[in-house]
């Protein structure tokens, strides 16, 4: 099967939709089938073409994504958009044309999926649209015009997935056209390399928390959380590993609710424990994937603490991990969590009930656990996608 990806991001972009996808061209290209992808030139640092871990990769410059970065007025952009939009579409079909895909698959809701739907209805190819997370919960933010192009995406879409129940259901909502064309695929982990990397070693037992430093995320609360979870007699250290625009105040909230604060990553026992100060919380900033494994394997706990989270990636890393995780009720959580033995999930921002679980989670530790993870290894999860091409490629 040929199959060509239209993510909104690619690799060397990091990020969670980068790399789902980039796991799912490297397993289909590893079961045989041809794999190409398309996505936005952005930053335009990057390549028009080349090859990424053995996958062709394509960038155009979708105008919706690449005309926001620019200071310009709405009739230049509306100018510009339309002659940048007609040039990449018919660069687009071209590609397609070459390609001969048996199915277009959209990745994520962006500025590149009308084109692609667009392209797709017009050269009579097959077109999966794949949901994640912002496109769906960020719709009423947008503009009506983005609200209009949403609807009209689905509704021509052959087929539509969503990483969780609770997406699909907010998607069918928002577009009830959707209910008999679409279906939940989640995201997946590579259980090996959680036998690859070994545990990191911290000086005391630590709680651990990892993702983009932003509102939704919910980190504020859970420093408010370990903060009441300390008074509460809690010992343990927290380890927030992540970047993003929040992190100065999150580091202001911090020294504010007297937390013993490490701003950076250390590399050898720091003199502040030897002269005695503990429950210290560490921001380690944007964590190398084997040190993401290393601390998710090296903690006790693993907490998240988001106000809303359409999968929840770090939860399910946890649970290959072997560790207890303490979350908010919220969005997919409960389907990765309720189901695997150890976990708590709390009522949604709520900072004692986050603070009482995570004191209950850390009483109750006796190593390890052995996890139900069948079904949820990345090959798996991309052999469900090839069932599913193969099935809307034989629809008439």
């Amino acid at each position: 099967m040929r199959v060509t990806l239209i993510p909104s991001s690619y690799l060397p972009v990091l990020g969670g939709l980068q790399e789902a996808i980039s796991q799912l061209a490297c397993e289909f290209k590893s079961q045989k089938h041809d794999v190409a992808v398309v996505t936005n030139r952005h930053p335009r640092i990057l390549k028009r073409h080349e090859i990424v871990d053995g996958i062709p990769v394509g960038r155009m410059l979708f105008p919706g994504f690449y005309l926001a970065s620019f200071g310009l007025s709405r009739l230049i952009k509306f100018v510009a958009g339309l002659v940048i939009g007609f040039a990449n579409l018919f660069r687009l079909m071209f590609f397609l044309r070459k390609e001969k895909p048996s199915i277009v698959n959209i990745h994520f809701l962006g500025s590149q999926a009308p084109f692609a739907i667009f392209a797709s209805k017009m050269l009579g190819i097959k077109c999966v649209v794949s949901l994640h997370g912002d496109d769906v919960e960020g719709l009423p933010h947008r503009s009506r015009i983005d609200r209009w192009l949403f609807r009209r995406v689905l509704t021509a879409s052959d087929y539509v997935t969503a990483c969780s129940g609770y997406l699909l259901n907010e998607a069918r909502r928002l577009v009830p056209e959707i209910e008999t064309k679409s279906t939940v695929i989640h995201n997946g982990i590579r259980p090996e390399e959680f036998q690859r990397f070994p545990p990191y070693k911290h000086s005391r037992p630590y709680i651990f928390a990892a993702g983009r430093l932003v509102h939704t995320k919910g980190f504020d609360l859970l420093l408010l959380a370990y903060r009441r979870a300390l008074d509460m007699g809690l010992e343990a250290d927290l380890i927030l590993a992540g970047d993003g625009p929040e992190r100065e105040d999150l580091l202001s909230l911090a020294r504010d609710i007297n937390l013993h604060v490490v701003s950076k990553k250390l590399t050898s026992e720091p003199s502040d424990l030897q002269q005695g100060k503990a429950n210290r919380i560490f921001f380690w900033g944007r964590a190398q994937r084997a040190d993401m494994i290393g601390l998710l394997k090296g903690c006790e706990l693993v907490v998240v603490p988001s106000r809303n989270e359409s999968f929840g990636m770090v939860a399910l890393e946890a649970l290959a991990a072997g560790k207890r995780v303490v979350a908010y009720k919220t969005g997919g959580l409960p389907e990765i969590l309720n189901d695997e033995p150890g976990n708590r999930l709390v009522k949604p921002e709520n900072v004692e009930e986050l603070a009482e679980g995570m004191r209950l989670a850390l009483q109750n530790i006796t190593g390890t656990l052995a996890h139900d993870l069948r079904g949820k290894s990345w090959s798996e999860v991309s052999i469900r996608y090839l069932r599913l091409f193969e099935n809307v490629d034989k629809q008439k």
